[in-house]
């Protein structure tokens, strides 16, 4: 007769609650359409963002999963966009992990002819200490 094992399921997280320092930031990998969802909350004033699908950018690299929006977009100026560092969580015996990671804010200069005519540095970032929770909801 064969045993059966006892350990406990491992879930991988499906929605990430993040805080900077002047915003939150809630990710969830699948909404209920099948896209990724991201809300941008600026915790003083009104201003939400709400980015679907292809607004997100996704990116599997070896340090973990880059998500990035783009925050700010302006013509022939510049544009502002944020990057999360999601690190491989697996969540056992649990539905929710804390966990610290990073956020970038990249600057990108540009110009009306693009980025390559622009002299000198064109993007320049500052980083960002994240606390989160990494969680499983049932969709």
């Amino acid at each position: 007769m064969a045993q059966q094992s006892s350990q406990p399921e491992r879930l991988k997280p499906n929605r990430y609650v993040l805080k900077l320092k002047h915003a939150t930031v809630t990710y969830d990998v699948t909404a209920i359409d099948g896209k990724p969802h991201l809300t941008y909350q600026v915790l003083e004033g009104p201003a939400s963002r709400t980015f679907i699908g292809d607004q997100i950018r996704i990116q599997e690299s070896a340090i973990g999963t880059l998500v990035t929006v783009t925050l700010e977009a302006i013509p022939d100026d510049k544009a502002t966009l944020l990057t999360l560092l999601l690190p491989v969580i697996n969540l056992v015996g649990t539905t929710e992990q804390d966990f610290a990671t990073l956020g970038v804010t990249t600057t990108e200069r540009s110009s009306i002819a693009g980025p390559s005519l622009v002299n000198g540095v064109v993007q320049t970032y500052r980083e960002k200490k994240v606390e989160g929770k990494a969680q499983f909801v049932e969709t």
